[in-house]
């Protein structure tokens, strides 16, 4: 009998595996833009083509800039430029996208692998964890920004690795896990203090030994950014925290995460369960460690996008509480705790079924396809040497070589150490604006005193250039694709 449920568990993940790849391998097809030029194009969201910018120009000796000779630390993981710099150095600009895009497939099976063991680690029955793993593979928002690209999914599987090698007291492979996820996202510190607090308690000399490396790894990656960028801290960490009031980011992150609460109510609740049905120390960390990137969230303000970027890491954990919690609700019926979890699972997943089930393009691929449209046809008209003036400071910028000017200050110190627009604050109705990292901006410098030879946009937020733009500034259109140019640059 063990030998018959061993085989069908392992058909059973072979069977989920195989269907999730082939899911994975369509939505990343679908992700693709076929271009005005009738080329196909590969694409990662726009913030992770940023990063494809720097990996490129670090891949062909340009440095780990944006713009070459111009370091400034325009994004938040070193660990996934890094990455994206491998294949930038042996491929073509969009086939280096895809193979982000297909790399971001085994994190994704990393992460519910993690799950998988935590939950087999907490509980005692044999089929909870390939109830998590399914699980988390059904869990939209993973995939979503795994295979687009974002360091998510990186960010995921560390997390869920150092959870897991912290409860079984692997202090040396959580460690590791850390340093990496740190690199991945430098909040990694949250989860990673929560962890070393809980080995200390298990073991006090390893955990100490392990803390001091950690912070000695975190010093040197400083350091190296204070080298490299003169700055020891992301451009990034500047523009969405710097002079943005603590009192006026929960108020922004608790109304940004309120939806989220709604979505994942009954994971959480069972989560809660898996916890009060014995209330071991691992159990109680593995609740800490999702209560507190909850929190994490809700301190910076939230986020641009409702897709929760920087939630879905912590959900594989919360899937093996999650788990082990229905098993216990529901009397230990293995059945009956399956389709609670997966009923819980859909209720978080509702908001993207369209995309999930492909009934619509995946998020932001429209934006993705503008983008894409504007750069090929710069690319024909502007002379070398050009600027670009840029909202979306991603797709446009990497598919062509002139030099960038970011509008909301990712890649600029300027805007990024700007006061606050207070009027985009005060709005409510413009969630864009009002949130850390979009709520800098002074359209006057970017484009009255840099001067770039196409613009975007001439208004963003309340910045508003209309009373003077038309005298330096064209509209055209060209190829059925209208373009903002500066008065002689273009034929």
């Amino acid at each position: 009998m063990a030998f018959a449920q061993r085989r069908l568990r392992s058909v059973t993940l072979w069977l989920v595996s195989s269907l999730y790849v082939t899911w994975a391998l369509v939505f990343i097809w679908r992700s693709s833009i076929v271009a005005s030029d009738k080329h196909r194009y590969f694409c990662l969201f726009d913030d992770a083509m940023i990063s494809m910018r720097y990996a490129w120009n670090l891949a062909h000796g340009k440095g780990c800039c944006w713009n070459p000779g111009e370091y400034v630390q325009g994004f938040t993981t070193p660990l996934m430029v890094g990455l994206m710099a491998l294949p930038s150095l042996l491929l073509s600009k969009s086939a280096a996208c895809l193979a982000v895009q297909l790399f971001a497939i085994p994190t994704v099976f990393g992460s519910a692998h993690y799950a998988r063991r935590l939950c087999e680690f907490i509980s005692d029955s044999f089929w909870l964890p390939t109830i998590t793993f399914v699980a988390v593979l059904a869990y939209y928002p993973l995939s979503y920004w795994s295979l687009m690209g974002m360091e998510t999914g990186v960010v995921c599987l560390c997390m869920s690795a150092a959870a897991y090698h912290a409860v079984r007291q692997d202090t040396f492979r959580s460690l590791i896990a850390m340093c990496l996820g740190f690199l991945a996202r430098p909040d990694f510190l949250v989860v990673a203090a929560l962890l070393l607090t809980f080995l200390f308690f298990v073991d006090q000399r390893r955990a100490m030994v392990s803390a001091a490396a950690f912070a000695a790894f975190v010093l040197l990656v400083f350091a190296g950014q204070f080298i490299y960028y003169n700055d020891p801290l992301p451009n990034t960490y500047t523009l969405k925290l710097h002079g943005f009031p603590l009192l006026v980011r929960l108020r922004r992150g608790a109304g940004f995460i309120a939806p989220f609460l709604a979505e994942t109510v009954a994971l959480l609740s069972l989560a809660v369960a898996g916890v009060a049905s014995l209330a071991t120390c691992r159990r109680r960390l593995l609740l800490l460690v999702c209560c507190a990137v909850i929190a994490y969230q809700i301190y910076v303000g939230g986020d641009p996008w409702p897709y929760w970027r920087m939630l879905t890491p912590m959900m594989p954990i919360l899937f093996a509480l999650a788990v082990v919690g229905a098993h216990a609700v529901v009397g230990r019926k293995v059945l009956v705790t399956a389709v609670a979890v997966l009923l819980s699972t859909l209720l978080g997943d509702a908001q993207f079924l369209p995309e999930m089930t492909f009934g619509k393009p995946p998020y932001k691929t429209d934006e993705n396809r503008d983008n894409l449209n504007q750069a090929i046809l710069l690319n024909r008209l502007l002379r070398p040497g050009s600027s670009i003036g840029v909202q979306f400071a991603g797709v446009l910028p990497y598919y062509t070589e002139f030099r960038a000017i970011d509008f909301l200050g990712k890649t600029d110190r300027t805007i990024a150490r700007l006061p606050l627009d207070a009027a985009a604050l005060a709005d409510w109705s413009d969630r864009q604006t009002s949130l850390p990292g979009h709520s800098k901006y002074n359209l006057n410098y970017s484009i009255g005193e840099l001067k770039p030879d196409f613009i975007q946009t001439y208004r963003y937020g309340h910045s508003d250039t209309s009373s003077w733009i038309e005298q330096f500034y064209e509209w055209r259109e060209i190829d059925g694709i209208e373009i903002i140019v500066r008065k002689g640059s273009i034929p």
